[in-house]
C-alpha cells in the first residue's frame, strides 16, 4: 500500500499537516522480505480482493471474508436485486442519452430557425435599407 499526505506545492520545504492521510491499496504489489505481520495480512487481504477465489484464502480474516462473499453470491435475492439495480441504471443512462440527443436536435432546430430569420433580415436590409 501507499500512504500519502498533503504538502504545500508552492512551499514543499514547509511542514504542513491537515490531518488527511490517503491510503492507496495495490493488489499486485510485492512485499519486502522484512515485511511486518500486519503488512503480510494486508497483502493477503488485497490478493483475495483482487481475485476472490478459495485458493486466495490464506488466514482467518480472508476465510471470514470468503464465507461472507460466498454466502452473498449464493443468495438468489441479492443477485436479483443487483441485476435489477444494474438494469435500472442502464435504463437511466439510456434515457439520459435520448434526452441529450433530443435537446441537441431542439437546439439545432432553433439555431437553423434563427439563422434563416437572420438571413431573411439581411436580405430585407440589403433591399430596403435599415429598419427604423
Amino acid at each position: 500500500y501507499y500512504e500519502a499526505g498533503t504538502t504545500l506545492k508552492t512551499h514543499p520545504q514547509k511542514e504542513y499537516d491537515d490531518g488527511i492521510i490517503r491510503i492507496y491499496l495495490y493488489t499486485e504489489g510485492d512485499l519486502p522480505e522484512n515485511a511486518s505481520p500486519e503488512d503480510i495480512k494486508l497483502k493477503n487481504l488485497l490478493k483475495y480482493i483482487g481475485n476472490s477465489i478459495k485458493e486466495n484464502v490464506t488466514d482467518d480474516e480472508t476465510e471470514l471474508l470468503d464465507e461472507i462473499v460466498t454466502d452473498t453470491k449464493s443468495r438468489e435475492d441479492v443477485g436479483i436485486r443487483y441485476m435489477k439495480s444494474w438494469e435500472w441504471e442502464k435504463e437511466i443512462r439510456e434515457e439520459e442519452r435520448i434526452n441529450t440527443e433530443k435537446e441537441r436536435e431542439r437546439a439545432d432546430t432553433e439555431k437553423n430557425r434563427a439563422d434563416t430569420a437572420e438571413a431573411k433580415l439581411a436580405k430585407y436590409v440589403e433591399k430596403y435599407g435599415e429598419l427604423e
